[in-house]
């Protein structure tokens, strides 16, 4: 799909599922369409997913998911509610709110002194607004994705940035610093922390101290790792392979199963 010569009539690919009216999704689309408008690039393709869940014990069966493409920087917002205007609501804002992080970040790359201003490292709100992950039971979870990818090399801070950008908790990249695997990861406060089986990383070219607190990820198998997940209430575990000592993630997914995460090169 391509962008038009006006982003306010660009096509928006939309999936529903439930009974979602058309009055609905017409609404959510054009709602989505003006959170995008200030884009500081062309949007070149967005997508859009409604869901209500008939599952009567869910507290936010409403769900709404987009993802938009601007020019090559991928901004994408999840959100459950108990009613789907509210979900689509929320899920309209954070797109705002990152496009609008996204064009302030554009305007002051040129200009940025390298050294992090206060309350840098803290991006976003907490997700509560996130959907709840099915409860399956244990004896039913399988392990049933893999993403591996060509990890990028990059600062802490812009593993930060892109983190948001894509809704993520966590994000898995190379220290530019170091060259070190590394994870950024958002704590149940809020808060940001790294994740390495370096302890050097987030260190710049001068050896400036790193700017966030620093956790040693632990050296275990696959199987080990999904165990830790199991017997915890964290949404991830990240962890150094024992296998090829390069850094995973194993994670819930919504649907109860697990997912895990990788490095394409390993």
């Amino acid at each position: 799909m391509h962008a038009t010569s006006d982003a306010s009539q660009m096509d928006v690919d939309v999936r529903t599922r439930g009974p979602v009216s058309t009055t609905q999704r017409d609404s959510a689309v054009e709602r989505l369409r003006a959170a995008w408008s200030a884009a500081p690039r062309p949007v070149i393709h967005a997508a859009l997913e409604l869901a209500i869940e008939p599952n009567p014990a869910l507290e936010r069966p409403a769900t709404a998911k987009a993802s938009v493409d601007v020019s090559g920087a991928v901004i994408r917002a999840h959100v459950a509610d108990a009613d789907l205007e509210t979900a689509i609501g929320l899920m309209c804002d954070r797109v705002r709110r990152n496009i609008r992080r996204l064009a302030e970040r554009r305007e002051t790359a040129t200009r940025r002194s390298g050294k992090p201003t206060e309350g840098e490292w803290r991006h976003g709100d907490l997700a509560t607004d996130r959907p709840e992950f099915f409860p399956r039971r244990l004896e039913e979870r399988e392990l049933v994705r893999r993403k591996s990818y060509s990890i990028l090399r990059m600062t802490p801070e812009e593993a930060a940035f892109e983190m948001d950008m894509l809704g993520y908790d966590f994000h898995l990249f190379t220290d530019s610093g170091t060259g070190s695997d590394c994870v950024i990861a958002r704590r149940h406060d809020g808060e940001l922390e790294l994740v390495s089986g370096d302890l050097e990383v987030g260190r710049g070219p001068a050896d400036e101290p790193a700017e966030l607190p620093i956790r040693r990820a632990p050296t275990m198998s696959q199987g080990e790792a999904m165990k830790m997940l199991d017997a915890s209430t964290v949404s991830f575990v990240s962890f150094v392979d024992d296998s090829d000592e390069r850094m995973r993630l194993v994670y819930r997914r919504y649907d109860g199963h697990y997912g895990m995460v990788g490095p394409a090169d390993a």
